[in-house]
């Protein structure tokens, strides 16, 4: 779910920073800014929005609108916990594929766009005909990427969580130095590389 959410996320913000407006690189700065927090320091922040009392960010604005008492326990709740952790993953890494995209949109040679125009294409038959099919080897590297990084995934899941629920990393981690198990371990390592 969050490589899919970053990825349409990813493919917008390229969208949107790869028109030329005022400021254009400042933004392509800025949109990297979560990708660059170490994942860790971000796990910590979300740690802290997601408090499940009113010190927490999103108990305090679901308060404010109404839509709860304050006391959502976001990361103890079972229901809570993956769209918590999908959330946190979907910040942290949509920026690295918005990069990965816009590196695709970059090699779309404008005159293909200028070709379309005088044929009176619009935007969106443009993006369906041209960009999207050029756009797809750029698509399929990021997605590859991803999902190598979202099966892997261990530093969320330890911080947020610890062992009230495991990635396949973090459970790996768990048999190795938790329970001494070794080739339970070795196992799952195996079955994360295939």
């Amino acid at each position: 779910i969050s490589v899919l959410l970053e990825t349409v996320l990813g493919l917008i913000i390229a969208l949107a920073v790869n028109n030329r407006f005022r400021g254009r690189g400042i933004m392509r700065a800025v949109m990297l800014v979560p990708w660059a927090v170490i994942t860790v320091v971000s796990a910590r922040m979300w740690e802290w929005m997601l408090h499940p009392s009113r010190m927490g960010l999103f108990n305090v604005l679901a308060q404010r609108l109404g839509l709860g008492d304050g006391q959502t326990a976001f990361l103890t709740m079972e229901a809570l916990q993956m769209p918590a952790l999908i959330a946190v993953d979907v910040w942290k890494t949509t920026p690295f594929m918005a990069l990965l995209i816009l590196a695709g949109l970059q090699v779309i040679p404008e005159e293909v766009y200028e070709a379309a125009r005088v044929d009176g294409a619009s935007r969106i038959r443009q993006f369906f005909s041209i960009t999207f099919p050029l756009l797809k080897p750029a698509l399929a590297v990021a997605l590859i990427f991803r999902t190598l990084d979202a099966l892997r995934v261990f530093d969320v899941f330890q911080v947020l969580l610890g062992q009230q629920r495991y990635s396949l990393a973090s459970y790996t981690y768990y048999q190795l130095i938790g329970n001494r198990a070794m080739g339970l371990a070795s196992a799952i390592g195996v079955i994360i590389f295939i």
